[in-house]
């Protein structure tokens, strides 16, 4: 019998409203944007949305997108890009700081 594979910071996939999401901390989050759209507080809100930061066509095809946990405008009518974090890995770092060069904005982590 085989063991379940188990993330390795401890965080249990989940789903809500046909979105699969990589924590409970993620899914939490996504209802309580949820709900500040219904009351009107923020609105397009959208879920795992992507961006392009790097694509070359060469011999050797390089293409780098980074994949946020949610997109939306608030009341402000600023543009927010969201992401929930556990752990701050390299590759994320690396990500963000990419973010802010191409398209000028700052993730907000929460």
């Amino acid at each position: 019998m085989a063991w379940p594979r188990r993330n390795k910071y401890h965080a249990r996939r989940c789903e809500a409203d046909g979105y699969r999401f990589d924590s409970l901390k993620e899914r939490a989050r996504y209802t309580v944007l949820k709900a500040q759209q219904e009351a009107g507080t923020i609105t397009g809100l959208a879920v795992h949305p992507s961006f392009e930061l790097l694509y070359t066509k060469t011999t050797r095809a390089c293409y780098v997108h980074y994949v946020a946990d949610f997109l939306y405008d608030d009341a402000n009518g600023w543009r927010v890009i969201e992401d929930v974090k556990g752990v701050k890995t390299a590759m994320y770092r690396l990500k963000k700081r990419m973010m802010k060069e191409i398209y000028d904005v700052d993730v907000v982590e929460v």
